[in-house]
């Protein structure tokens, strides 16, 4: 009788104990990557091929300097782009709610000063 007890005791609290664990992944997961910088281009631009190399390198950098931020690019001739991008390249930060359009310097510094007044 107390040991049918003792293992229903035992299976409920194992079953908490990996609802907790799981739980606190997924909101260490969502934590992770809070903003993102989307770099929007086009294959064919001019600009764009200029300024590649130069987002790819603050991109290996950013990893370790900027753990929360998520660098991606965008190919605009092979997926949706969003409507209101009219040129290329155009480059974005976006975290929740929030967007603001790179203005700045098409280099890693003023990459790097955009991130950190963001």
């Amino acid at each position: 009788m107390y040991s049918k007890m003792f293992i229903l005791g035992i299976s409920v609290f194992i079953i908490f104990l990996l609802i907790l664990v799981f739980s606190n992944l997924n909101n260490q997961n969502s934590k992770t990557k809070q903003s993102r910088l989307v770099l929007y281009y086009a294959p064919w631009c001019g600009h764009c091929k200029n300024f590649m190399p130069i987002y790819e390198e603050f991109s290996d950098k950013a990893k370790n300097e900027y753990p929360t931020l998520s660098v991606e690019m965008i190919n605009c001739v092979e997926n949706k782009c969003p409507q209101e991008i009219r040129g290329y390249p155009t480059v974005r930060y976006l975290e929740g709610e929030k967007q603001v359009d790179f203005k700045g310097p098409r280099t890693i510094e003023g990459l790097h000063t955009f991130i950190q007044n963001n």
